[in-house]
């Protein structure tokens, strides 16, 4: 199996975001069937890969995530034949044993899966910029999933990379999740429900961690929390373990 996982990232809050980079590249490269890569905007002139990382022309925002993820799919789409792409961020923690398990399960075609909810557009979220493709969901209601973990095929990735004239359209007003929930409901896909474990302490004993493959890990208002509760489940699920694989894109 061949899985990419794009995970957000910035330069712009180096001392939070380096700190969670440094636990991710703990365990990024350990598994031989996951290649994972930050990705980051820069002032650049064209994407490209500098280490476990991938730059791309453009100013970091939060509205611009969208566009971002994007612009990763289209830079590693040629790059393989993926049969799984995962977009996810900083402040969340896979499992990558059980997180193979996990697309084993999916079919190969039509996977937009995640931690799933229905989401109401509010009418002063509504502008003419967007009208048009919110008014092709049934009741105003878009189905989409949490976007700290986001699982696709390569032919759902491929529709998002096509759609990207929508995707630059609805960017600049609403979050990324919703933006994709959008343009993928609109062309009749809706997401499976995936499993998301959401933690915000460090659990008192390891036994209390439920297993699974993908762990949100955010304290409510102190970044720096984070670090330790990555570091905890790093510790728990890989214990000492090094990285033994390095896939070169």
């Amino acid at each position: 199996m061949k899985v990419l996982m794009l995970v957000i990232s910035s330069d712009e809050i180096p001392v939070v975001f380096e700190r969670a980079r440094a636990v991710w590249r703990k365990y990024m490269n350990n598994n031989p069937e996951i290649a994972c890569y930050f990705i980051t905007f820069k002032r650049c002139a064209f994407p490209h890969i500098d280490g476990d990382t991938l730059y791309i022309p453009g100013y970091e925002g939060y509205y611009h995530i969208l566009i971002k993820t994007i612009l990763a799919f289209e830079y590693f789409l040629p790059k393989d034949n993926w049969d799984f792409i995962i977009r996810t961020n900083l402040s969340s923690f896979w499992d990558f044993n059980a997180t193979i398990d996990y697309l084993k399960t999916l079919p190969s075609t039509g996977v937009f899966a995640g931690a799933k909810f229905d989401y109401k557009i509010p009418e002063h979220r509504i502008n003419n910029m967007n009208r048009e493709y919110v008014s092709y969901l049934k009741d105003g209601t878009v189905t989409t999933v949490s976007g700290s973990g986001i699982v696709f095929s390569k032919d759902i990735v491929e529709l998002l990379v096509r759609e990207k004239e929508k995707a630059n359209i609805l960017f600049s007003s609403m979050e990324d999740d919703l933006c994709m929930g959008i343009i993928l409901n609109n062309n009749g896909i809706f997401p499976q429900q995936g499993t998301r474990l959401w933690h915000t302490e460090i659990p008192k004993d390891y036994s209390l961690i439920e297993h699974g493959y993908h762990y949100r890990l955010k304290a409510e208002q102190d970044r720096m929390t984070e670090e330790a509760l990555l570091l905890f489940f790093y510790d728990h699920v890989y214990g000492n373990k090094k990285n033994y694989h390095v896939r070169h894109i």
